[in-house]
């Protein structure tokens, strides 16, 4: 199945042509949502947008739109496939395994080429086209909703025994749909703040900040980085776009109304590729 980068705009007399750099999750939402449509001359399918991280989001046929057999993206719907229906919400767990590989994981995407990108995304294509057919669903399961807690004091047997899956998110990809869940925020450091068991890393992308906090669960558990973080702040400060990578817990803020990331557990940060203790080794070998 042939990639989709681009779609049509089309809201009454207004039509326009929209590629992947002119929109956001933003965006979307709040304008093009329901009001997108396929490129191909007399193709009347409707397209949804995808964020992905890495420069890999893309637009995909709106669920059972069907785009005209003469249109290069067409494909023929056909059944067997068995649904999964989301039903309540059962509390989950990460292994420590899963947050460092996702963080490196979230770190390496930032870190691609652009040529790198292209690539990325033609193997992608290739997947698609490998699927023939799409199938269409004839049967639903119930299955509840996991959601992935890190915060000690919500952590119970049964969450533990329940494995999730942890999504990635940019800082400007961030959307009401994850607060209250569990995600890797990844973004370029902007300031650093410390107090007596606090810290908050400040990270942006695209124009979105987002702050980063490592309250006093944080600090009960891993009390040895209480004196650790300024050297994020020292290290951002030498260095230009340096890439913040953490595992937390999503809420909005009271007072500014953006989306803060709170973290409980050392596994789930990573600056520019290096844990924190390895940043704080280092300038401490240097000062030797």
């Amino acid at each position: 199945m042939v990639s989709i980068y681009e779609a049509v705009y089309i809201n009454g007399k207004e039509k326009a042509l929209i590629s992947l750099d002119d929109i956001n999750t933003e965006d979307y939402l709040q304008k093009y949502r329901e009001k997108l449509f396929c490129t191909t001359t007399n193709c009347k399918a409707k397209l949804s947008y995808v964020n992905r991280p890495g420069n890999r989001s893309h637009f995909r046929t709106w669920r059972e739109s069907q785009h005209s057999e003469s249109c290069i993206h067409f494909f023929e719907k056909k059944g067997g496939r068995i649904g999964v229906k989301q039903s309540g919400v059962q509390t989950g767990s990460v292994s420590t395994d899963q947050m460092r590989r996702s963080v490196r994981e979230a770190f390496e995407l930032e870190m691609l080429s652009e040529e790198e990108r292209v690539r990325r995304r033609e193997a992608d294509r290739k997947k698609r086209q490998n699927r023939t057919q799409r199938r269409k669903v004839t049967n639903t399961i119930e299955q509840p909703e996991i959601r992935i807690v890190t915060d000690p004091t919500e952590k119970t047997e049964d969450s533990n025994g329940v494995n999730g899956r942890l999504y990635k998110r940019n800082a400007d990809a961030l959307k009401e749909t994850d607060l209250g869940h569990t995600r890797t925020v990844t973004g370029i450091v902007k300031s650093v703040k410390t107090g007596k068991n606090s810290a908050q890393v400040r990270v942006y992308k695209n124009g979105r900040f987002v702050n980063i906090k490592f309250e006093e669960a944080f600090f009960v558990a891993t009390p040895q980085y209480e004196d650790l973080f300024h050297y994020i702040d020292r290290f951002a400060e030498e260095n230009n776009n340096v890439i913040f990578c953490a595992v937390g817990e999503i809420r909005r803020s009271k007072q500014s109304g953006e989306f803060e990331i709170v973290v409980f557990d050392r596994e789930g940060l990573l600056i520019h590729g290096r844990t924190l203790p390895s940043l704080a080794a280092s300038y401490s070998i240097e000062q030797i």
